[in-house]
């Protein structure tokens, strides 16, 4: 063998060795280092089976049937009177008639944007109430880190594969129910 075929054998041989002894050293280090210790919360079950969450849906179940009953009452008002015009339309002048057209489609229009601006307000009523739940958990789970050590608490909607006994949505469950037994809403004007 040349010096040069020794020489490189040789440098390989050494990075070998310094890559394995690399390697166990970072084996020890890992050894040595504390475990990790993650817990599970399932919001959305939190949010539906929360006596807080519970009052949300009710009150939003009154507040939406409210919305729908009063846009169903203008909506009646303006086919009647879109029919009375439509009557009346051979018996007016052309300039009466058009004067009224205009002002039932503007009707139609300030309906409609009736309609979204209040859709816009439920949506923020609905969102400001689980912001509220969502606070109180996030306040919750902060306490339960300190108390058991919990170095990660995850969502259960990104764990694929784990034990039942990393999940604490339970205890957060209980927690939040005497914490927030209720949240009562007020309902946002949208923008």
């Amino acid at each position: 063998m040349t010096n040069t075929g020794a020489s490189r054998l040789l440098l390989l041989a050494c990075l070998l060795v310094l890559g394995l002894a690399g390697g166990m050293t970072g084996t020890a280090r890992a050894q040595q280092m504390e475990p990790t210790v993650v817990a599970v919360v399932d919001l959305q079950h939190l949010m539906r089976e929360s006596k807080a969450g519970k009052t949300i849906e009710t009150q939003m179940e009154g507040l939406r049937q409210s919305f729908t009953d009063s846009i169903a009452l203008q909506e009646s008002e303006l086919r009647q009177e879109e029919k009375d015009l439509q009557e009346q339309a051979a018996l007016l002048a052309p300039d009466v008639l058009t004067e009224r057209r205009r002002q039932f489609e503007e009707k139609v229009v300030n309906l409609q944007r009736d309609v979204r601006t209040q859709q816009q307000g439920l949506e923020q009523t609905y969102a400001g109430g689980v912001g509220q739940v969502r606070q109180v958990i996030i306040d919750i789970l902060t306490k339960m880190v300190e108390e058991r050590g919990i170095d990660l608490v995850v969502p259960q909607t990104a764990v694929l594969v784990g034990t039942r006994t990393l999940d604490i949505t339970d205890d957060v469950l209980n927690r939040l129910d005497q914490q927030l037994p209720s949240v009562t809403l007020s309902l946002q004007s949208g923008n």
